[in-house]
């Protein structure tokens, strides 16, 4: 509070201001906070070049694709580690035919058209135009990923994000699955499922189908 009511008095900041100045703060640190940690157990391992690798290769679709977001710190760093180290130091194990490979890109692309984006429960729901860019954006990062595999001799970064790009798509489904079991307690959900079959029955309808944690953001309460 002390802080609150210095930037309030000191600098005429209202409170959805220093609500926004906390929120940044905070998810800052908290995901640079995770990276080290991760980073720090990842060059103890001796791959952290690979750490890099699927790093980039997650943020890269992540940001379009969104997926599984926890609330608390702890739970989103645990399945962050976990998802990063099985994509990392586990996978890239198993052998597949170079042909698998692109199968399996093309399935990812699938997952991604029918089910990203997923979003965070505290950021506003996408419209079909964001929709649609993200479902674009999804197809063309994994598309120029396969080209890239084809181009490339394989190597173990190119393992590793062909594997990040498994874990983040399918994770899409295991989310898309949690929140249609939380969705169809609600007598609401039930009643729209119905419409739904009825419309489809007619021929009348047509539907669209569209990470790991985040900071709460601030209400204007002003408005």
């Amino acid at each position: 509070m002390k802080i609150h009511d210095y930037l309030k008095n000191n600098y005429g900041y209202s409170d959805f201001q220093i609500g926004q100045i906390r929120y940044t703060i905070i998810s800052i640190l908290s995901d640079v906070s995770k990276l080290i940690i991760m980073g720090i157990f990842f060059i103890l391992t001796d791959y952290f070049f690979q750490y890099l690798a699927a790093i980039a290769t997650l943020l890269v679709l992540r940001t379009c694709t969104g997926g599984l977001h926890f609330k608390h710190y702890f739970s989103c760093l645990a399945l962050s580690f976990f998802l990063l180290y099985i994509g990392i130091c586990q996978l890239p194990k198993i052998l597949l035919p170079r042909p698998l490979y692109f199968i399996l890109l093309l399935l990812c692309i699938l997952i991604n058209y029918l089910f990203a984006p997923i979003v965070s429960s505290y950021r506003p729901i996408p419209n079909g135009i964001q929709i649609r860019k993200a479902k674009r954006q999804a197809f063309h990062i994994i598309t120029i990923y396969a080209l890239i595999m084809y181009i490339v001799p394989p190597n173990q970064y190119i393992i590793t994000g062909f594997w990040i790009i498994m874990l983040q798509s399918f994770q899409l489904l295991a989310e898309r699955r949690c929140l249609m079991k939380r969705l169809s307690k609600s007598w609401i959900f039930k009643a729209c499922n119905f419409c739904i079959a009825f419309a489809g029955i007619l021929h009348w309808t047509k539907m669209s189908l569209w990470l790991f944690g985040e900071q709460p953001y601030p209400e204007d309460s002003s408005k």
